[in-house]
């Protein structure tokens, strides 16, 4: 994905180990950055990898890899994005008005 004024972010999918958020460490893992830049080597030969930044980067996923878009009680829940969430805010803008309103309901895939 282009980012203006930085360049291109790349990045692998579900990949690392499952973290707490509390106990983040912001650390670089030197094995999978190198995979990454053999990745971009590879199969984006326009980039220049030696001008990259590694940085670490985290989203949230579900074990389905579907969204999350539902409500209990009086809590409306949107989570499970995994990077690729921004495409969608429309139609999760939609459904979470009508669950906050109580107007409908997500369809059933994205329920809890």
């Amino acid at each position: 994905m282009f980012e203006e004024g930085h360049g291109v972010k790349v990045g692998l999918h579900a990949t690392g180990p499952r973290i707490s958020l509390d106990r983040r460490d912001f650390q670089v893992e030197p094995t999978r950055d190198a995979e990454l830049v053999g990745y971009v080597r590879e199969w984006l030969p326009g980039l220049d990898v030696t001008r990259s930044e590694a940085i670490s980067c985290l989203y949230d996923n579900t074990e389905r890899g579907d969204f999350i878009v539902d409500r209990r009680g009086p809590i409306s829940v949107a989570a499970g994005f995994h990077g690729e969430g921004f495409k969608f805010v429309p139609l999760v803008a939609h459904y979470l008005r009508e669950l906050v309103t109580g107007s409908g309901a997500a369809p059933e895939v994205f329920r809890l």
